[in-house]
């Protein structure tokens, strides 16, 4: 019994780190991207050039921030369920080892 919750905790221990090393990566990320404000400045400039190469690096443009934006929300969820998970694993070592200490 001792044996698997020592598993359990290992488990939980690299789930926590894996939920870690991703909120990393997505922080990381939302930095990268310029504010709103600058964006809309940006594309403001661009938008009035009358070269087609300049409108397709623009749809270009958009098109990648929004893959980034779909990406950056499915890591959101995947987060947050993996957060849940690991709620649900502490609350489970937690009431086994409630139930394993008072035999």
């Amino acid at each position: 019994m001792l044996q698997k919750l020592k598993e359990k905790e290992t488990a939980l221990s690299k789930s926590e780190q894996n939920v870690l090393s991703r909120d990393k990566v997505i922080n990381e990320l939302r930095l990268q991207l310029p504010a709103t404000a600058e964006r809309e400045k940006i594309m403001a400039e661009l938008g009035k050039q009358d070269d087609p190469e300049y409108h397709h690096a623009i749809k270009i443009a958009h098109e990648t921030i929004a893959n980034m934006h779909a990406r950056l929300n499915q890591k959101e969820e995947v987060l947050k369920k993996y957060q849940r998970l690991l709620a649900k694993a502490r609350e489970v070592i937690k009431l086994f080892a409630q139930n394993f200490f008072h035999f």
